[in-house]
């Protein structure tokens, strides 16, 4: 994304609503053609109106502007009457009007469903303190909003009747207002649209980031109107951000949680342990390793080292050990590796002969083979020459083998091409946890890393991701803790709060 190059976090996030967080859009979109079917085909030669011509022309504008716009693409033209007409006059506000009393039959009959991902992302930036709007052409917007529990999750609502009351002119200006009202410049605000008129209006604007919504296999119409980023999940959208340190929100956790049963999910190194130049020397602490035998709940570490590695160096009974980044997995009578995995170890093999031979002399190259990885560590390195030798070689490697490469912290990482990482460990272990009654289990899980990402990304509502680093950061993570010695002190209060 353009985040990149800012030094400064977002503040706020603008949604907009139809197709965003709302599935509003399928019953515009069925309104819209409806109405224009049934007018055009009093028209000669006119076919019927399609998705192409709701997203190219109608999609995130306002009405009557949606009924320009098209009648234009069709080189027909209306009188353009008053808001007044009544909704079986063929004006531009006629029609208009018509669209909506169709429209609000449809949200009658059908209700208001949401796109899960949206909100999830919504409580996400809730939970770590951006100030938060939802924007919307529609008239109806605060009756939708209200109706799919939305109205209250935000600072501000600027619907289509706000912006006739403010005389707002369309997206761009409403897209300002929001700002406006959330006292924050727009270049410390994200956009997130699913309409090509609300991308250009977000680049109009000069939003600092503008995030395109690809519910319709758009993404290509939507890059071309400018979006900084397109994606089909709103939940996996990182920016650089200020996230709270969750030893303050311990309330706001145990809030969250409820009455659900607990589990704890750990990274390795830079989380149970402080990373170290070399790989070999990362320890566990004393307190750390005693803190994880007070929890009577499940436990699981989650690292990129080898699964016999890391038991080895956690030394805690009854605990699920995932390695290889949730390659191979074994804890309380249970075993899971991958077929593909195990196929690919001769893959491992020859990478690990091609790094030997090519940077394997390398001053501050260190060479760590797994089971099923490759990792080449490049901490020690402090020539500029010798890393772009190390990052060719591995490029190289990659391409030769058809292995995977995965970036680290000073690492680069060499594994099976399968779609498989720490977030699929994880839903895996949820799945085959014990425990009791009803409920799904609250997931705790603290990692530093890259890889930790995914692990974050498949948390959804299960529970709080805890990054382990700076507040300021991109992580998907909701909370943030400093380094390995807060994370002792969260186990702790974690374990005191289960006694």
């Amino acid at each position: 994304m353009s985040t990149n190059r800012r030094t400064h976090p977002f503040r706020a996030v603008i949604f907009d609503m139809d197709g965003v967080l709302t599935r509003t859009a399928d019953l515009h979109m069925q309104a819209w053609k409806q109405i224009f079917d049934d007018y055009l085909s009093r028209q000669n030669n006119q076919q019927p109106f399609s998705r192409t011509d709701y997203l190219a022309h109608v999609d995130g504008k306002p009405r009557y502007q949606g009924v320009e716009d098209f009648l234009h693409s069709r080189q027909l033209t209306l009188p353009y009457g008053k808001p007044s007409d009544s909704a079986d006059r063929d004006t531009v506000c006629g029609l208009g009007n018509r669209k909506n009393a169709r429209f609000l039959e449809l949200l009658e009959n059908k209700g208001v469903e949401v796109f899960d991902d949206a909100v999830a992302a919504l409580k996400r930036w809730r939970r770590g303190g951006m100030k938060l709007a939802i924007i919307t052409a529609s008239r109806n917007g605060q009756r939708i909003l209200e109706e799919a529990g939305l109205l209250d999750a935000v600072n501000v609502v600027i619907d289509g009747a706000v912006a006739a009351e403010k005389d707002l002119a369309g997206k761009p200006e409403i897209m300002l207002e929001a700002a406006r009202r959330l006292d924050v410049a727009p270049a410390d605000a994200v956009i997130v649209e699913d309409a090509t008129a609300g991308i250009r209006a977000g680049r109009d604007g000069e939003f600092g980031l503008v995030v395109g919504v690809s519910r319709n296999g758009n993404e290509t119409e939507l890059r071309e109107a400018g979006a900084d980023h397109v994606t089909a999940d709103v939940y996996a959208v990182s920016f650089l951000r200020q996230i709270p340190n969750a030893l303050d929100h311990m309330e706001d956790l145990s809030a969250w949680r409820g009455s659900r049963p607990l589990a704890v999910f750990l990274d390795f190194d830079g989380t149970l342990a402080e990373i170290t130049e070399e790989p070999g020397k990362a320890q566990i602490s004393a307190e750390a390793r005693s803190a994880l035998q007070r929890f009577s709940c499940p436990v699981a570490v989650i690292s990129g080292r080898d699964r016999e590695d890391l038991q080895s160096r956690v030394n805690v009974e009854g605990i699920y050990y995932a390695g290889n980044h949730g390659f191979d997995i074994a804890g309380n009578g249970h075993r899971h590796t991958l077929p593909e995995a195990d196929n690919a170890v001769k893959d491992v093999d020859h990478a690990e002969r091609m790094a030997r031979e090519r940077v394997g002399d390398l001053s501050g190259v260190i060479i760590e083979r797994k089971r099923y990885s490759l990792a080449v560590h490049y901490r020690k390195v402090k020539s500029d020459e010798v890393l772009e030798k190390v990052q060719q070689a591995v490029e190289d490697m990659r391409q030769e083998t058809g292995l995977r490469k995965r970036n680290g912290k000073k690492v680069l990482e060499l594994e099976p091409a399968v779609d498989w990482n720490k977030g699929r460990a994880l839903r895996w272990l949820i799945d085959i946890l014990p425990v009791s009654g009803e409920e799904s289990p609250f997931i705790v899980y603290a990692g530093d890393d890259v890889t930790d990402e995914d692990a974050f990304l498949a948390l959804r509502e299960d529970g709080p991701g805890i990054y382990v680093g700076d507040a300021l950061t991109c992580s998907l993570a909701d909370y943030h803790v400093r380094d390995p010695d807060e994370v002792l002190h969260l186990l702790r209060k974690l374990a005191d709060a289960l006694e």
